[in-house]
């Protein structure tokens, strides 16, 4: 995910600006400060190439007026710019998110708002709450934040189509909103999405690695198999099996298929430490991307991170296949410790007897 950017902009224009006959006000919107950064982000990806895109300026102004529930035209006028402009930023930012249309703009707000880059936006009035706000209205609305159709909608909650369309014209009368965008944008400013859409893992070791069992977890976090341990340390089968397992065990977690869990522990009780990145050259996440790196972190299977997300499992597959792409790695337990590299799985666990060790070890293998 992308780091913290500090924006400006001015409060909110008291005008009412749901006439359609009157651009929204430039004071709204909001000039943004010049010196927001271009900042690397994952680009729409297919399985045979690799587009990188930036995030420039530009982009985050049209995200902003997203989040404000203005159409391409109006965020066109306030940024004295032409149409295409607007509508070509609009689409490079919806491969961030992976969605397509009008469900594009909702989970692209969310993106902004869960990567700080629409910190800085002016809140605006807060909507009354009350009982319209319903268990499965909420549900729908986390659903409209991840970019979701009605159509998968209705799908995850159990539902008709059609009772999805009509609890989404409720949430967007009653959070006062001009679209999905904009109710997502509002819902942030709440405190009705603040929760993750899958929560961190919480994996404490009981015990500090021995000398061989460290150096078999940090073989895993440079993405070496458990054959290519075998052979480089001429170890048995049945040795490096035992050896992962009693690490494990040290770790906290079983001892699954991929290890990933183990590396998290390792990394999370401070037994391995990440090395240090250039987080300006660091590759982004999509928001899609950085849960199912969460997921695999609890050492899920791809189809318990689809049920989480509400996603089918095919998705799954090829948002992890692109993340190992992002991350360069070839392995969940790879994967896992990149992404510590990257600050993007939390924070360790405070230093403890159990897990305290003098000189822990820092990866050093790519």
């Amino acid at each position: 995910m992308l780091p913290h950017a500090q924006i400006t902009v001015l409060p909110a224009h008291p005008h009412d600006r749901r006439d359609p006959s009157m651009p929204a006000h430039a004071a709204f919107y909001g000039p943004f400060a010049a010196g927001v950064p271009s900042r690397p982000a994952a680009g729409h990806r297919s399985p045979s190439q690799t587009v990188n895109l930036r995030i420039s300026l530009h982009e985050v102004q049209c995200m902003a007026g997203a989040a404000r529930g203005l159409t391409d035209e109006q965020i066109a006028a306030n940024l004295l710019c032409d149409l295409p402009s607007v509508e070509t930023a609009m689409g490079r930012l919806g491969n961030l998110v992976d969605a397509e249309g009008r469900a594009a703009r909702a989970a692209l707000v969310d993106y902004g708002y869960r990567t700080g880059l629409l910190s800085g936006l002016a809140p605006e009035p807060r909507a009354r709450q009350g009982a319209w706000l319903t268990p499965r209205r909420l549900a729908i609305l986390k659903l409209i934040a991840q970019g979701q159709p009605d159509r998968k909608i209705a799908t995850a909650v159990g539902c008709s189509t059609k009772a999805v369309t009509t609890a989404v014209h409720h949430i967007l009368r009653n959070l006062r909103a001009e679209d999905r965008a904009h109710a997502v944008a509002l819902a942030h400013q709440q405190g009705l999405l603040t929760q993750p859409l899958m929560p961190l893992p919480n994996h404490r070791p009981t015990r500090t690695f021995s000398t061989l069992e460290a150096q078999l977890v940090e073989a895993l976090a440079a993405g070496q198999t458990k054959l290519q341990i075998r052979t480089s340390r001429g170890l048995s089968a049945k040795t490096v099996t035992r050896l992962l397992t009693r690490a494990a065990d040290a770790a906290g977690v079983r001892p699954r298929r991929g290890y990933a869990a183990l590396v998290d522990s390792a990394y999370r009780g401070r037994l391995l430490a990440a090395r240090a990145v250039n987080r300006a050259s660091a590759p982004c996440l999509a928001e899609r991307h950085h849960q199912v790196l969460i997921g695999i972190a609890h050492e899920w299977s791809d189809e318990e991170i689809a049920h989480r997300l509400s996603l089918s499992t095919a998705t799954v597959k090829t948002a992890a296949r692109l993340l190992y792409g992002t991350l360069d790695v070839a392995t969940r337990a790879q994967a896992v410790a990149r992404g510590w590299d990257l600050r993007l799985l939390g924070a360790s666990l405070p230093a403890t007897r159990a897990t305290a060790r003098p000189g822990a070890l820092s990866r050093t293998a790519a």
